[in-house]
């Protein structure tokens, strides 16, 4: 009796079959893990920027003063955390787009300002990008996360220093001082770049408005219709590389703000 069995070319053509077959499912597997990490990645950019937006609206609308678009400000002379990613120097003008720089009056009008109690102080905050590569020369406490397929994306910086004496401005007059000598600390990682030929700004202050100007009553709410307002627009995106794929964040919804802003240090 003769035994059923299988042939060398069925052998053959059956293993070729499940190669295909593993090939296929492993291809799938790879690009659904592919997927969800790039998923992951874009969900921790949004957050990041969204939580640092929050941050930058909060301070706008606690702002006593909103460094106008002719000003130009010098953080400090040396270090990676101010240094401008478009010159290399430490000059930023706010009518680049890069800068949103304004004072904040005292959390605590009744504390006294100084010896190491800031409660008391007038603030001075700024938000700037710096580039990623840069930064990772910085002290290491000021370093983000190594990241080499990500060397040339850039770094939201938020700068802040107590003024030692109440600061103010007249109309016509020099423009309050900035406090340098300190450094900026990170705010969020892997902001787009701006300032680029295809790249938004970051942020936009439009002069001075007056809100009978406006006509919009809302804008005095201290009933003073000389109060003066500056309104701020900030925009962030993101984007992140992960080799075959770029997890990107648009500059909508939560990104986008538009705050007007009373300021009172302004006479």
């Amino acid at each position: 009796m003769k035994r059923a069995g299988v042939t060398l070319v069925e052998l053959l053509v059956a293993l070729g079959v499940l190669g295909i077959l593993l090939v296929a499912a492993g291809r799938y597997f790879a690009s659904s893990t592919d997927l969800s990490f790039a998923a992951r990645a874009r969900a921790e950019v949004l957050s990041e920027l969204q939580t640092a937006q929050a941050i930058i609206a909060a301070r706008a609308r606690q702002a006593a003063f909103v460094y106008p678009e002719f000003a130009e400000l010098t953080l400090s002379n040396s270090g990676y955390t101010t240094r401008n990613p478009l010159t290399d120097g430490y000059v930023w003008k706010i009518s680049d787009g890069l800068m949103l720089a304004m004072i904040l009056p005292p959390e605590n009008r009744a504390q006294p300002c100084g010896g190491g109690n800031t409660s008391g102080c007038f603030m001075f905050y700024a938000y700037y990008p710096v580039k990623r590569s840069a930064l990772m020369k910085a002290a290491p406490l000021l370093r983000p996360v190594d990241d080499p397929l990500n060397q040339g994306s850039w770094v939201l910086m938020e700068y802040r220093a107590a003024y030692d004496s109440p600061p103010g401005y007249e109309r016509g007059a020099p423009l309050p001082p900035v406090p340098t000598g300190q450094q900026g600390r990170m705010l969020a990682e892997y902001l787009s770049p701006v300032g680029a030929p295809g790249y938004p700004r970051l942020f936009l202050t439009e002069g001075e408005h007056r809100p009978d100007d406006e006509g919009n009553p809302a804008l005095q709410p201290d009933g003073n219709p000389n109060t003066w307002v500056f309104r701020v627009h900030s925009w962030l995106s993101g984007e992140r590389s992960l080799g075959a794929q770029t997890a990107r964040v648009p500059r909508q919804g939560a990104l986008e703000q538009d705050i007007f802003v009373r300021n009172t240090l302004l006479r």
